[in-house]
């Protein structure tokens, strides 16, 4: 795990603070649970005027390197927003687009770098991992989608599924097998208005533009095929890894927020002539939230710091951190939505909205045993 010193904890912190006091300043004047419910009707499943505001801020660029225009900033600043926009339901292109532009900083040549990854900070184009496939493993290696060499490129067919922003993608970060070459693991960077991409938008609890993308006999370049064998491996194992992080911070924000609105209420709310927040079976409910949030903060924030600095522990560290996320966080709001009783299942009531967000990311999550499995492996070796 992380071995910084006092001093550079200290940095780290100040830093975390500033981007997360500085983006929640900015969503509570900029966006509200209205904006959240005008998402419901709308085809693109996110507003294109925040989007719009979020480019203006640089934040997609956060973990873009400053060579290729971006903000070259840390994934543990890249977590602590990721948090910001769950506490506020922001949705938006941002997380799905930032991580997914990582595999070509860390795949693609010079010369797509420079083609892509100025854009990418900028918000000009938009990319997004492809790589969940019907059979609904999180495993990222797992794919039957198949690339065929062809003169100057490749030819792919496929499915994946759960893509999200999906339709509005300019990229998309696909994983495909190699028939030709041993089954051997590739990354390609497919043009989402390609001939043969059929995307397909999925019905959703929440809001969220996930799709079921088609691959028929779709034309890839050789110059957009990131990496092959090993080294696409790696490279997808490790923006996974980000993304998983990435989901968790987020799940961290809405939960927390809901909390919020549970232990307000229960300050509020009157019942035999006290605030039921005084009643054991409401304040042991919210105190129990309130220690699960900060277990969860506190191996987030770690497993960041792990991320940021490339140590060797950091699939173990972002396992533990998604395993609990999955178990006791998907909890929070739905704790929080007992809280407030009979209003709480009510359309009018906000709460709904978080506990149907959170519902959806343990989902995109995946399988808790996936996490568990590395976490229980990690403490063997060590025995």
């Amino acid at each position: 795990m992380s071995t910084m010193s006092q001093a550079e904890l200290g940095e780290v912190q100040e830093k975390l603070e500033a981007v997360q006091r500085a983006a929640r300043d900015f969503l509570k004047g900029e966006w509200s649970a209205r904006a959240v419910r005008e998402l419901e009707d709308s085809e693109l499943g996110f507003s294109a005027a925040l989007w719009k505001q979020l480019r203006e801020l640089g934040w997609p660029g956060m973990l873009v390197p400053e060579a290729q225009e971006g903000q070259g900033g840390s994934f543990i600043e890249f977590a602590g927003l990721a948090e910001e926009l769950g506490r506020a339901l922001a949705a938006s292109p941002l997380l799905t687009s930032a991580v997914a532009a990582e595999a070509v900083r860390l795949a693609g040549d010079a010369d797509l770098q420079q083609a892509i990854l100025p854009r990418a900070a900028t918000g000009e184009v938009i990319l997004t991992l492809a790589t969940r496939e019907p059979d609904l493993t999180t495993e990222p290696l797992a794919t039957k989608t198949h690339a065929w060499r062809t003169d100057g490129g490749y030819r792919l067919d496929g499915f994946k599924l759960f893509v999200p922003y999906a339709e509005l993608a300019d990229y998309l970060v696909t994983s495909a097998r190699l028939p030709d070459e041993g089954d051997a693991l590739a990354l390609f960077l497919v043009d989402g208005a390609a001939p043969g991409v059929r995307r397909t938008r999925l019905k959703t609890l929440d809001w969220s533009p996930l799709a079921e993308v088609a691959y028929e006999d779709v034309a890839v370049g050789a110059d957009r095929l990131l990496a092959q064998g090993e080294a696409a491996e790696k490279v997808l194992r490790e923006v996974q890894l980000q993304a998983s992080l990435a989901a968790c911070a987020e799940l961290l924000g809405v939960a927390t927020t809901a909390h919020e609105m549970a232990v307000e209420y229960a300050k509020e709310r009157v019942a035999f002539g006290r605030p039921i927040g005084v009643f054991q079976a409401v304040k042991h409910r919210l105190v129990d939230q309130r220690v699960d949030l900060e277990v969860a903060r506190t191996l987030c924030q770690g497993a960041a710091q792990d991320l940021s600095a490339q140590l060797p522990e950091r699939e173990v560290s972002v396992a533990m951190a998604a395993f609990w996320c999955l178990d006791t966080l998907r909890k929070v709001p739905e704790g929080a939505h007992q809280v407030f009783g009979g209003i709480g299942i009510t359309w009018d009531h906000d709460i709904h909205l978080f506990t149907r967000r959170a519902a959806t990311l343990t989902a995109l999550l995946g399988e808790r045993a996936i996490y568990r499995e590395v976490v229980a492996e990690f403490l063997d070796a060590r025995e």
